[in-house]
């Protein structure tokens, strides 16, 4: 395939552009054009680093003729050759789980969400002494002849010095140093124990009276277990047991989530492509009806959305509701495929919507009726769905904005300048090689 085009102001040839470009996802499209031999045009992203700024601005194409591909790649999801293995790529390099995935230290349900893609982003944001970790990867079965090319490539953060720098510093300044020891996952348990405490009192005096004030106080008990318990759990970082972080994260299926789709959607498609306009699911699945991003096309109703947006938040359960269901069917999120999900994971989904939905309805329509029970429904969604978007704020705040824009805000400036900013880059791999936050993550020693 013959193509002519340029590259505006690009010196992509260099290391450190190289590395940036590829953080960002664009290397899938400028290093395998055979894939898409009919794209037309290409579009770059804006990539700036400190002290170095690189400006892809297109790269256009013009398929003189499309010859067709000599040899013909079988899709590795699909052909018994490969689907009998549980597969991953990293860095080029395919291997076989099967035999580690009960083995693994986290457990199973963190490593399954690396089966069927390239886990890279996931592996090298996930463990904070990747050498120690690559040594366990290196004993791994390598599957040779694999259609790697055919699997859309994944960041690559420990190409990043800043990232690399700041889990270093994390390390030592956060952690101590005592990382080995899993104090990076403890210190959550008596927060826990408060919540589900509280959880516990407020669902009783739901069930006993139900009603619009025991609807707000069980919306409030839902809001902050989806706010910490929940999402440490499905981290892996509540504890070091995995037993006890499957069970913190389950708690997301009692107030009405599911532990599952949020497990894929928040750490596959939002914290490995964070800020990517297509395939972070955080970031376009409220468009057209919320704007979260400055570059997304703006309606003439966004400049009303921090006015409506708290009004309709309480419909937003029955979104949701529809959306795990329509998950579990189609074995997709709107940004990811549960390739990795397995068969109770999937029973996660109805057992905890059934528990749910009885506690919130069925159980208090037998003891106070009907009207009661849709009262209190609507005060706990109402009550839930709200507050719990005070953290998805926050995070939006920094993850689908370039945090240069948030600069002239004092509050910014103050967490910026803070150690939770190191603790932010950790985990947004995507945001720490494009150097947004590189001038107040990185002070002078």
């Amino acid at each position: 395939m013959s193509t002519t085009g340029s590259l505006s102001t690009c010196a992509y040839q260099s290391r450190p552009a190289r590395q940036a470009l590829r953080t960002r996802g664009v290397f899938q499209h400028v290093l395998k054009p055979s894939l898409r031999p009919t794209l037309t045009r290409q579009r770059l992203r804006q990539v700036s680093r400190q002290n170095n700024t690189c400006t892809c601005t297109s790269v256009l194409t013009a398929p003189a003729q499309v010859e067709q591909p000599k040899q013909v790649l079988q899709s590795p999801w699909q052909d018994s050759k490969w689907t009998q293995y549980k597969w991953t790529v990293y860095r080029g390099i395919a291997y076989d789980l099967t035999s580690f995935i009960e083995r693994h230290p986290a457990g199973n349900w963190l490593i399954n969400l690396a089966i069927g893609r390239d886990c890279t982003a996931l592996f090298e944001s996930y463990h904070l002494r990747p050498k120690v970790a690559s040594e366990q990867l290196k004993r791994l079965p390598v599957l040779q002849g694999f259609p790697v090319e055919v699997v859309p490539s994944s960041p690559y953060p420990n190409d990043s010095e800043l990232y690399n720098t700041i889990r270093e510093r994390v390390r030592r300044e956060v952690f101590k140093g005592q990382d080995a020891k899993g104090v990076h996952r403890t210190g959550s348990g008596k927060a826990a124990v408060a919540i589900l405490g509280y959880a516990a009192v407020a669902c009783g005096a739901y069930l006993f009276d139900t009603g619009l004030t025991t609807g707000f106080l069980l919306g409030l008990a839902g809001a902050w277990i989806g706010l910490t318990v929940q999402h440490c759990g499905n981290h892996g970082a509540m504890s070091t047991s995995p037993v006890v972080n499957k069970a913190m994260g389950l708690t997301d299926d009692l107030i009405g989530g599911s532990s599952l789709m949020w497990r894929y959607h928040h750490q596959v498609s939002h914290h490995i492509h964070c800020n990517d306009l297509e395939l972070d699911e955080d970031v376009f699945s409220a468009f057209p009806f919320l704007r979260f991003d400055a570059r997304m096309p703006r309606k003439w109703f966004h400049k009303y959305q921090h006015i409506y947006m708290w009004v309709a938040y309480p419909f937003l359960q029955l979104v949701f509701q529809l959306g795990d269901w329509q998950g579990l069917l189609e074995n997709q999120t709107k940004g990811t495929t549960l390739h990795g999900a397995n068969a109770f994971e999937k029973a996660t989904v109805v057992l905890g919507k059934l528990v749910h939905y009885s506690i919130i309805a069925v159980i208090p329509a037998m003891l106070h009726g009907w009207p009661a029970a849709a009262l209190g429904s609507a005060a706990y969604m109402a009550t839930q769905v709200t507050l719990f978007p005070e953290d998805v704020s926050y995070m939006f705040m920094f993850d689908s904005m370039p945090l240069q824009q948030l600069l002239g805000s004092s509050e910014a400036d103050f967490i910026l300048s803070k150690p939770s900013c190191q603790h932010l880059c950790l985990m947004l791999p995507s945001s720490v090689a494009s150097g947004q936050c590189a001038a107040h993550c990185m002070p002078a020693a």
